[in-house]
């Protein structure tokens, strides 16, 4: 059975915690603290999305990584802004348990063996949005691929109907009943995004609900 776990994320911008990838409203701007913050809060693990535009900020980004890898007892995931093999290298070595390839730019679909072979299938994850680039890369991210983050929550079902993969969900929001019947589907492992960053108080309470229903 696989284990499930709640685990927020910090989406990084310019040394700043933003609100998502696609608002970079300011929410924190101390990553560190607030990943101190999810960790003593009961967080199973935490994903790190690196949004920077730039050689500069992505350094920069790093050094953050590296600093909360080090200060952070939780495991971290690094994602965002992977090109090449390289990255992937940099984003391990600051300590991440594992890196991410975002399957929404054919550059990391492409570099999957690559980096797999290279560092090991177990430090490897993709993100995606759609079933379908599951289905036209099922073979590939069976073979090189740990672990897969779903971006979008509305290809649920199709994930499990595709490739049998433990798999994150990224959700904005949750009820309580729709949590445990999200983690009743077998292969999804964990909760990420602003569903567990704006609730990251109540993991406890969370992890015993799940606990009293056998999840």
């Amino acid at each position: 059975m696989i284990t499930k776990e709640f685990v927020p994320c910090i989406y990084l911008y310019r040394t700043n915690c933003v609100k998502s990838l696609f608002d970079v409203t300011v929410v924190d701007n101390d990553p560190i603290a607030l990943a101190s913050k999810y960790a003593e809060a009961g967080a199973d693990e935490i994903i790190i999305f690196d949004m920077s535009e730039n050689d500069t900020e992505h350094d920069a980004a790093l050094d953050i990584m590296k600093d909360i890898c080090a200060k952070t007892e939780v495991d971290i995931i690094g994602a965002g802004n992977v090109k090449r093999m390289e990255d992937i290298k940099k984003i391990l070595y600051t300590g991440c348990k594992r890196a991410v390839l975002d399957y929404t730019k054919q550059s990391n679909i492409e570099i999957t063996e690559e980096v797999s072979l290279k560092f090991g299938k177990e430090k490897i994850m993709i993100s995606y949005q759609d079933a379908e680039t599951l289905s036209a890369n099922k073979d590939k991210i069976e073979k090189y691929v740990s672990s897969m983050i779903l971006m979008n929550p509305h290809h649920i079902h199709e994930t499990m109907e595709i490739i049998n993969l433990p798999f994150y969900v990224q959700v904005n929001q949750i009820a309580l009943d729709k949590m445990l019947s999200l983690f009743a589907n077998e292969t999804v492992c964990g909760i990420t995004g602003n569903a567990m960053n704006d609730n990251c108080n109540e993991i406890a309470a969370l992890k015993a609900l799940c606990e009293q229903n056998n999840i």
